[in-house]
């Protein structure tokens, strides 16, 4: 027969861990959570085996913690988990979301997103988020599950009309080069990484641009633009109305921008944004 004593006061001892629970939570006033982590040395609740890093539910002083969260047992223990099965689970779900079938976190009573109009003072959940969200640990885990997702096509990465805010590509050429993805990936990133992520001139770990120090943004940006019959003024004007023929050669552009960058190793020193902005009359020139 097992015999369990109280870690706070060992003068008696009980025969099972029920009555040791029962004298814990009215001898002590404490959690019978806190009772089951003395008794089995342990310095914090488990996580789920699936290996999602959440913990577990405590159930009591006997059982003590569940072994996955609520309906992660699934993941692993699902013979209809493949590979196949998942990947169109994922296609159903996106197809419900664009034909407007689905709307994910929109309540079906109303329609609307669950969260509209609720602040941390008002709701017990916004409050929770918004203390977890900033803390480092958390900040780690949600980057690295949503770029697992993103990676898996679990998440998609919605670009151009398929985004909220997107406005039709009304940017100025100038900006919408700047932005292109495989400029910064493979021209910006590199030199910001050898730089070790520090200003040149300064040292400020802060915002950090790459400044061309030899061949302009610029010149590079109407040289092109020139080649594919670009008549718009490229750098501070809107454009009001864009046609599919004006997008189709701001893409292309684009491209062929990066592209040049890339493929002529165009020269570019890492700069903060103050010392960037010292080297131009205007920003991003």
């Amino acid at each position: 027969m097992s015999i369990f004593t109280c870690p706070l006061c060992s003068e008696k001892a009980y025969n099972n861990i029920i009555s040791l629970a029962k004298h814990w939570t009215r001898t002590h006033k404490q959690l019978t959570e806190d009772l089951y982590l003395r008794l089995h040395n342990l310095n914090s609740v488990p996580v789920c085996a699936c290996g999602c890093g959440e913990s577990v539910k405590f159930l009591d002083a006997g059982r003590g913690y569940s072994e996955y969260v609520r309906g992660h047992q699934s993941r692993i223990q699902n013979n209809f988990q493949t590979e196949k099965s998942r990947n169109n689970s994922i296609a159903t779900r996106r197809k419900m979301i664009e034909d407007g079938s689905f709307k994910p976190f929109h309540m079906k009573k109303t329609g609307e997103h669950w969260g509209k109009g609720l602040t941390k003072e008002t709701d017990e959940r916004i409050r929770k988020m918004a203390e977890t969200v900033s803390l480092p640990e958390e900040s780690v885990r949600r980057s690295t599950r949503l770029r697992q997702n993103r990676l898996s096509g679990v998440v998609r990465t919605l670009h151009k009309e398929e985004h909220s805010q997107w406005k039709g590509g009304i940017s100025p050429l100038n900006h919408f080069c700047h932005a292109n993805r495989r400029l910064y990936s493979d021209w910006k990133y590199p030199k910001m990484v050898a730089a070790n992520f520090k200003c040149s001139i300064c040292a400020n770990a802060g915002k950090i641009e790459v400044h061309h120090n030899q061949e302009t943004f610029s010149a590079i940006l109407r040289k092109i633009a020139a080649e594919h019959g670009w008549e718009e003024k490229i750098a501070t004007v809107f454009i009001a109305e864009l046609t599919p023929e004006l997008l189709s050669m701001k893409d292309a552009i684009s491209a062929a921008v990066a592209e040049y960058h890339i493929s002529n190793n165009v020269s570019g020193v890492v700069l903060c944004q103050g010392c960037h902005k010292a080297e131009h009359k205007r920003h991003n020139a």
